[in-house]
């Protein structure tokens, strides 16, 4: 139903993006992504409309959807200081290499099934 939903609303391809910000989440390292221009921002919320119509549900947060890619899955959290002060370094160098933002342009998203987030297939995996 969902990926029938999302196809009908016809999913974007060749979006021009850029990279805002590196951050770590509670379990991993997250680049936060911005359109990089108007162009590409009208195309998104267009797109982000027509497929919550077309699966007939918006969540709460709807209007304030942001988009990332997640770099890295971390295990285990750091915990002493020394370490938190080592991700907090590692954190400011890698946003120091993306200065004012690296820019790409994405290709067409697919619906993509899992089970461990180091192999994503098109298709459903079998069970």
């Amino acid at each position: 139903h969902v990926s029938a939903a999302i196809a009908r609303a016809g999913i974007p391809d060749g979006v021009k993006m850029r990279i805002q910000n590196i951050k770590f989440g509670s379990v991993c390292v997250i680049a936060e992504l911005v359109p990089a221009n108007d162009e590409a921002k009208k195309i998104l919320l267009d797109f982000r409309d027509r497929a919550a119509d077309e699966i007939k549900h918006r969540l709460p947060k709807h209007e304030n959807y942001g988009f990332h890619i997640t770099l890295a899955y971390t295990r285990i959290q750091p915990s002493t200081a020394d370490e938190i002060l080592e991700k907090e370094k590692l954190i400011e160098e890698m946003n120091a290499l993306i200065g004012d933002g690296v820019e790409f342009v994405t290709s067409k998203p697919y619906m993509a099934f899992f089970d461990d987030m180091l192999y994503f297939s098109p298709t459903r995996l079998p069970r």
